[in-house]
């Protein structure tokens, strides 16, 4: 596997988390969620690409992600959770019959505590590529 493909997750993953903030100014909370979801999951098959020289499994889970991880025993218990968070908006998101309700639930300041954890989350996975 080549770094050009390690580099391309990580693009795609930069363009998700700049579609989390402008879904944020555009009010469309639920969707900040889910593209910071996404973000995160392309940057742990980036760092996958990168240490196992390998295709990146055809899984959306970013605790199971994080486990495929050298580094995993480095999470914190927050940030563990904090994935955990991010993996139910990406089943909610993309399989819910309930979508009007979850997106009347979920409030502009959850979507921004959300959107600040996920960059934590990002600049430290994009520490280790």
């Amino acid at each position: 596997m080549s770094e050009k493909i390690v580099k391309n997750w990580v693009a795609l993953a930069d363009y998700d988390l700049k579609t989390a903030e402008a879904m944020f100014q555009g009010g469309r909370y639920i969707y900040v969620a889910f593209t910071c979801q996404q973000a995160i999951e392309k940057m742990f098959k980036a760092l996958y690409v990168k240490e196992k020289k390998q295709t990146p499994p055809y899984i959306h889970n970013l605790l199971k992600l994080a486990e495929m991880t050298p580094f995993y025993n480095e999470f914190t218990e927050i940030q563990l959770q904090d994935l955990g968070t991010l993996n139910s908006f990406y089943l909610q998101s993309r399989y819910s019959d309930q979508m009007q309700e979850i997106m009347a639930q979920f409030t502009k300041d959850q979507a921004a505590n959300l959107f600040e954890k996920t960059k934590i989350i990002y600049l430290w996975l994009k520490s280790k590529l």
